[in-house]
């Protein structure tokens, strides 16, 4: 992020439509080509996969991001919005935290029981665990 406060100004960091995210990395789009980069280590990627997968960030009418879609997983829709979930990523047809579905999981609880306590889908709930899952290890 420091790179991107040198680069965008503190008071446009948040604002800027020049960020988004792949659902894993935060990018930002550089002045040359309209090039995505990484912003951590300012590496690139090759031309039309990373636009594959990118999910920009929405801005809200402030200019301040409003939603993410988190592309990570492919059969859920996955969102982070500050106004729902307390900011943390959430399940966008039924609002349930992405947390609260895995955690009865991992404490013993079958899909068809977590699907049902949650009123979420049981093929959505096998992909939010399976994605959770494959990251943790």
């Amino acid at each position: 992020m420091t790179s991107l406060r040198r680069d965008l100004g503190d008071e446009y960091i948040l604002a800027s439509e020049a960020i988004a995210t792949d659902g894993v990395d935060v990018l930002v789009k550089v002045a040359e080509g309209d090039e995505w980069r990484r912003a951590r280590v300012r590496q690139g990627g090759i031309r039309g996969v990373i636009e594959l997968g990118i999910e920009p960030i929405k801005f809200a009418a402030d200019g301040y991001p409003e939603r993410i879609k988190l592309t990570g997983y492919q059969r859920a829709d996955v969102i982070i919005d500050p106004r729902f979930g307390f900011g943390q990523p959430i399940e966008d047809s039924s609002g349930v935290r992405v947390e609260d579905i895995v955690d009865l999981f991992e404490a013993g609880e079958p899909i068809s029981v977590v699907s049902e306590e949650f009123g979420v889908d049981e093929r959505i709930v096998d992909e939010l665990v399976r994605v959770h899952l494959r990251r943790a290890a």
